[in-house]
């Protein structure tokens, strides 16, 4: 059977929200509100995403998902804390309004959960998203609910989790694998996970260093396919090449840096990181001519010096070759 390439299914027609996510917030759940202003009091309504879920031009209120099966939380004491919490966000003097939902055992939560990379043996968890994104540039942000056992201590860590993300002390949550020993970098491929993706690619851009990632599923059939050239062109750059290296990473087990716009609508997706072009890389779309001599020309055309670093190499390297000596009577 011919392999065919995998895309990332859409949103279900029920649910006619941009994207995924709200898509899957399409949940009966109640939420907190309160939006900074004097018409607007502390109240629990009906959870709304067209309300909540802000589009990306806007700069609205953040928002707040509380997450957990029945069985993760007492209901009474979960209830209590929020409607404390609420009460307390005005006392937090934040320079914008807050929205605290809260999902317990909703119809939807499995969805979300992989949607969120969240197994069930991470919840309860408070997701934080700046102003209202669904996809933030600055991130989504995490507080882990299962070490607070009453009331007053799961109040008292979301006042202490907001108060650290309006100070910069909260650091995005970054889906991702360990990241690999450097034992297990041997190939000509760089292998990225999510908490290495920062380091490995946008660090070394102020070095004049790109890199051409593949974004694959081990599943994929077009990515196995896809995945012998990427080797052949990780040896025709060599691993000390000073201009390009050539890595990849598995996006069912890690996500990108938030603050990197590269769409991966479906998978093989193809993109060249370079100092031009860092947060918002160029995508390789030539999906039927997928060639080592296609994605090599492609990198010529985006990476200063590729062609003539790889034009020396070539020259070089057929000096060094020297003829090879058969027999005795050759001497």
């Amino acid at each position: 059977t011919p392999a065919v390439e995998q895309s990332i299914p859409p949103p279900p027609a029920m649910c006619p929200w941009p994207s995924m996510l709200q898509a899957t917030l399409c949940i009966a759940s109640l939420a907190i509100v309160f939006a900074g202003d004097a018409t607007d009091q502390t109240s629990l309504i009906d959870f709304d995403p067209f309300k909540l879920f802000k589009p990306e031009e806007s700069r609205g209120d953040d928002l707040i998902v509380v997450l957990h099966p029945a069985k993760s939380l007492g209901r009474t004491p979960l209830y209590s804390a929020l409607r404390d919490f609420a009460a307390a966000v005005p006392k937090l003097e934040r320079k914008r309004g807050l929205v605290v939902s809260h999902c317990r055992d909703c119809f939807w939560l499995d969805q979300v959960q992989q949607r969120w990379h969240l197994q069930e043996d991470k919840l309860p968890m408070a997701v934080l998203f700046p102003h209202g994104h669904e996809d933030s540039e600055e991130g989504r942000f995490h507080l882990d609910l299962k070490k607070f056992s009453s009331a007053d201590e799961i109040r008292t860590g979301l006042t202490s989790f907001v108060e650290r993300y309006d100070a910069g002390k909260e650091h995005y949550f970054v889906y991702s694998q360990p990241v690999p020993s450097a034992e297990d970098q041997d190939g000509p491929v760089l292998e990225l996970v999510g908490d290495s993706f920062k380091g490995e690619v946008l660090d070394r851009l102020s070095s004049n260093v790109s890199t051409l990632v593949l974004f694959y599923k081990p599943w994929c059939g077009w990515c196995r396919q896809v995945q012998p050239v990427f080797k052949n062109i990780g040896k025709e750059l060599g691993l000390q090449n000073p201009l390009l290296r050539v890595a990849r990473m598995d996006v069912d087990l890690n996500d990108k840096p938030p603050m990197v716009h590269a769409e991966v609508r479906s998978v093989p997706a193809i993109f060249l990181f370079t100092p031009e072009h860092s947060l918002h890389p160029l995508q390789h779309t030539h999906h039927s001519t997928r060639t080592v001599e296609d994605i090599l020309g492609f990198c010529k055309q985006h990476v200063a010096g590729l062609d003539a670093w790889l034009a020396g190499n070539r020259s070089t390297e057929a000096s060094d070759e020297t003829p090879g000596v058969e027999s005795l009577e050759d001497l």
